[in-house]
């Protein structure tokens, strides 16, 4: 579900959330030596206490793979990126600011994908503005 459905969640503040876009330039992160092994990084911005927040937060790798099958849900390159997850594929999470309280405004999450050992990390920083 992406935002914009008009409904307030938590703080009467109208759902807001973003697409999923794609990051770039980590190639240039790229070593000299050949050993570089390409990662995709993409973001999202989820409004808090929004259902489609809440379901990420819950279940990130069914959203992940349901996103990748909607074009509504992000950009072209960042949706072929989610379409690279399997169902059985890893997920670690971190919160960077797991004091932060529940009553924030939004959640920006930010996914890095490693297609040659199938894994997803989850970096969640809890935002207050």
């Amino acid at each position: 579900m992406l935002g914009g459905d008009g409904k307030s969640y938590g703080d009467s503040q109208p759902n807001d959330t973003s697409p999923w876009v794609l990051l770039r330039d980590f190639d240039k992160l790229a070593s000299s030596d050949g050993t570089w092994v390409r990662v995709a990084a993409i973001a999202k911005r989820y409004k808090s206490s929004s259902p489609d927040s809440e379901a990420f937060i819950h279940d990130p790798l069914s959203v992940m793979m349901a996103d990748a099958q909607n074009p509504e849900t992000g950009e072209t390159e960042a949706l072929a990126e989610l379409a690279r997850i399997g169902p059985d594929w890893p997920v670690s999470t971190l919160v960077v600011n797991h004091q932060a309280t529940l009553s924030i405004k939004h959640l920006t999450v930010v996914v890095t994908l490693k297609p040659d050992n199938p894994s997803v990390g989850v970096l969640i920083v809890k935002q207050n503005q």
